[in-house]
């Protein structure tokens, strides 16, 4: 037998589609973005001057990159030099690492734009079901190491906690009626001159690092909906924007909204019942207590609480914390001083209850999670929302942002989300490109007549100073 080896000189004659026949994510990337409406990329560029790249062939390009696990700029140039899917964007263009970096970069703002388009598309194909919508956060680590300014800020935390806790002192008056946000807020000073807008956050794995919070809002198929990125380490302020994102980015109403107890608020279950949404939030770690305010009989014609000890608890001030009303009903020394459940029931001198406004709708959704079917919708959350996380940081290799600055940073998140989002429309039989007969018969017309002409271009070429010599 004898083997022939494959002459890497010779002219070929392909069609780019066909090398990527096999490839339903370079097709999905490809059908999408030439679908969307490109018309403010093309306003930021100039008819003066030096032509531009196609805007939609650096998208599908950064589209494609993020989706294979590459963020940098030079990979990708690689990628696109030398990868055959990426080569089938750029055709013979090859965009150099300086061009895709500022692409990037200029462009962050219209991802917004573009995520949206995805989610609506999604929704077209029917793969949207918004019957149990699910919310949670995860720290990213920030392009800074915070070195030089972590002990200053250390303390500086260490104040902004300690200020937290005595404001939730029910002793310290406090008046807050425009609803600023919740402990932990994105007001604090700059912790590293590198990125100005991180902040030192606890992350899964233990140490404090420089970070942001990465929120999204997954559907029933664990496409993501929404998606943002803030300064603030509490989940508690990002629940209403969320939601307010997702019932924006989706055409059909919103079932059960699933969230674990780092959502849990008063303000959060104001938010929920004003809009009439149907949610499942659990109380957090912080929120329960041995004698809950469950364990306390409420006297209505005396407006006072019974504690289960049998002493009344009479009502006291009004303050507004937080943008909800809450009502302060408070013992005596002298009645919890010889209690026998005085240490199961508090550490103070006496026993304080502080009643929401939101009480009784804080017991109506406590009540909605403890039956049967208010645990298997609770119990979607884990299934949705946390496979799409290990997704972002193990599948697709994302743990730490390439970009700087919280808009640089959320338009980062958003092209991550997106390719996601896309790795699951590819996936979907009705995101890839569908060729009819017609347009497979035609195709295959014009791909032969291409071959023939250059095959016939190819042989008059050799064989014209063929005849030259011998004439």
């Amino acid at each position: 037998m004898v083997y022939r080896r494959e002459d890497v000189r010779q002219l070929e004659i392909s069609c780019p589609h066909d090398e990527v026949a096999d490839e339903p994510l370079v097709l999905t990337i490809d059908r999408f973005v030439e679908g969307l409406d490109l018309g403010v990329f093309h306003s930021r560029y100039s008819e003066a001057g030096t032509g531009y790249y196609d805007p939609g062939m650096l998208l599908k390009v950064w589209f494609l990159a993020y989706c294979d696990r590459s963020w940098h700029c030079r990979e990708v140039a690689r990628r696109v030099r030398y990868d055959v899917r990426y080569r089938y964007y750029v055709g013979s263009h090859r965009p150099d690492f300086r061009t895709l970096n500022r692409f990037r970069h200029d462009h962050v703002d219209v991802l917004v734009d573009c995520f949206a388009a995805l989610v609506s598309h999604c929704e077209e194909l029917g793969l949207i079901d918004s019957s149990v919508l699910a919310l949670d956060g995860t720290k990213l680590r920030a392009n800074a190491s915070g070195r030089k300014h972590r002990r200053g800020a250390l303390r500086e935390a260490i104040g902004r906690r300690l200020q937290a806790d005595i404001q939730a002192d029910p002793l310290v008056e406090e008046a807050d009626d425009n609803g600023s946000s919740e402990r932990g807020g994105s007001a604090s000073p700059p912790v590293s001159a590198t990125d100005p807008d991180a902040r030192l956050m606890k992350t899964g794995e233990g140490p404090i690092r420089l970070c942001y919070n990465a929120q999204v809002v997954v559907d029933n198929h664990q496409i993501i909906v929404a998606a943002d990125v803030g300064t603030d380490a509490d989940d508690k302020s990002s629940l209403p924007p969320m939601v307010a994102q997702a019932r924006s980015r989706i055409a059909s109403p919103p079932g059960a909204i699933v969230a674990d107890g780092g959502y849990y608020s008063g303000r959060n279950l104001k938010y929920a019942r004003q809009r009439g949404l149907d949610i499942y939030i659990p109380k957090g770690r912080d929120e329960r207590a041995v004698f809950g305010q469950d364990q306390f009989v409420y006297d209505q014609k005396e407006d006072r609480y019974r504690c289960p000890n049998g002493c009344w608890l009479p009502r006291g001030r009004q303050r507004r914390r937080y943008g909800i009303l809450k009502t302060t009903y408070a013992g005596t020394v002298k009645q919890c001083r010889g209690c026998d459940l005085k240490g199961a029931c508090t550490r103070e001198p006496f026993r304080r209850l502080e009643v929401a406004e939101t009480a009784a709708y804080e017991r109506a959704v406590a009540r909605k999670l403890a039956t049967p079917a208010g645990q298997a919708i609770y119990a979607r959350r884990r299934e949705l929302v946390e496979p799409v996380f290990g997704n972002l940081k193990f599948n697709l290799g994302f743990t730490r942002f390439s970009l700087r600055g919280l808009a640089n940073v959320r338009g980062e998140f958003l092209l991550l989300c997106i390719a996601h989002n896309l790795k699951k429309l590819s996936q979907w039989p009705g995101g890839r490109r569908i060729v009819t007969a017609l347009g497979a018969g035609l195709l295959l017309f014009l791909t032969r007549i291409t071959y023939c002409q250059t095959h016939f271009r190819a042989r008059r070429a050799m064989i014209w100073p063929f005849r030259l010599a011998t004439a």
